[in-house]
């Protein structure tokens, strides 16, 4: 965004935060031009691109017996309460960690933002999992650690609707797709940061 903004400061950027529902309500009724969103929340009817892939954390109270682990894996979690964001109509996060965790994992639902269940950890409520971006500032009294495994991670995508024809998203998207080829390792050119060739410009 930092570079977008040297080349274009004349674009206002407007930041929007909401649910998957609210923003799939806001696609079909063209009250956003782009999104950032992770692949397992993927609206219907939209064109995405890759961004880039961050790793998963366990929050963890900080007396927690899991804290002399340098890593945690969804097995070292079976009986722990997972407290995870959750709103009427949207449930595609706790969703995504019953996939991640097992079917038997005892998930709790929050309407909270990932602050407010920081708090509930810090406290020994329970403990919920974080991309690795929101655990470096920290919270007093919680402690994180890595989570392992193959699917570990949260894939970022750039979301946009096929049918916009705002010369300004098209030109942010082919930005993007530009800035991610640019940082793509030899002998991958042409692909997309999570490995799938990118669709057309809208």
């Amino acid at each position: 965004m930092s570079e977008w903004q040297s080349y274009h400061p004349d674009i206002q950027v407007i930041l929007h935060e909401a649910t998957d529902h609210e923003l799939a309500l806001a696609f079909v009724h063209r009250r956003l031009n782009v999104i950032l969103i992770t692949e397992y929340m993927r609206p219907e009817g939209i064109e995405t691109l890759p961004v880039y892939r961050e790793p998963l954390c366990v929050a963890l109270p900080s007396k927690h017996p899991l804290r002399d682990h340098d890593r945690v894996t969804a097995g070292m979690l079976s009986g722990e309460k997972i407290l995870v964001q959750d709103w009427d109509r949207s449930h595609v996060i706790r969703d995504h960690y019953r996939a991640l965790l097992g079917p038997n994992a005892h998930l709790e639902a929050h309407p909270a933002g990932k602050q407010g269940l920081f708090m509930l950890v810090s406290a020994g409520y329970g403990v919920t999992l974080s991309p690795i971006s929101q655990t470096e500032s920290g919270f007093p009294g919680v402690i994180f650690r890595p989570l392992s495994g193959t699917n570990a991670h949260i894939q970022i995508c750039l979301g946009w609707s096929p049918q916009c024809q705002d010369p300004a998203t098209g030109r942010f998207v082919a930005f993007v797709r530009d800035f991610m080829k640019s940082r793509e390792p030899p002998g991958r050119s042409g692909l997309s940061a999570g490995g799938e060739k990118p669709g057309p410009s809208p």
